[in-house]
């Protein structure tokens, strides 16, 4: 967990954060104070809302609430599905490698077994190549190289 938090960290000094709506994702964190109740809250935003809130809590809140991905993973494939088609389209590299996290997470607690997916592993490695920034392709290549070796049931 420390070598995520500390890539998660690197990408985010490394990148900005676009198109989030921050009203709604800052009244998230101030109405949310603590971890459970985050946890409970999230799933009742739509997959696009809890996307936004997750980037504005990297982006903008310190320290990053990076365990947040956890929160996103609990979806499973509709959050996989949403996710993969996003930054699929996306030029933002930052929001490549957030959604990095949010596999790994979606991986290690189970919630969908994204590695026993060819499909799947091809979608995300696909994005990997697509990205023009070497440090964060490595990063992101990396994690979900790490992600399958360690996590896969």
């Amino acid at each position: 967990m420390k070598s995520y938090l500390a890539s998660a960290l690197i990408l985010l000094a490394l990148t900005g954060c676009e198109g989030i709506d921050h009203s709604k994702a800052k009244a998230f964190y101030v109405n949310n104070e603590t971890s459970v109740q985050k946890q409970a809250e999230i799933g009742k935003y739509s997959l696009s809302d809890q996307w936004e809130i997750y980037e504005y809590g990297l982006s903008k809140i310190e320290p990053p609430r990076v365990e947040m991905s956890e929160y996103l993973a609990q979806s499973g494939r509709p959050m996989l599905d949403y996710l993969i088609e996003k930054i699929s389209k996306s030029g933002n590299e930052k929001s490549k490698a957030d959604a990095s996290f949010v596999f790994i997470h979606m991986q290690k607690e189970r919630r969908y077994n994204i590695c026993a997916s060819d499909a799947y592993m091809k979608k995300i490695k696909d994005i990997n190549s697509g990205m023009k920034d070497a440090y964060s392709a490595s990063i992101y290549s990396g994690e979900i190289d790490k992600m399958c070796r360690k996590y896969s049931y």
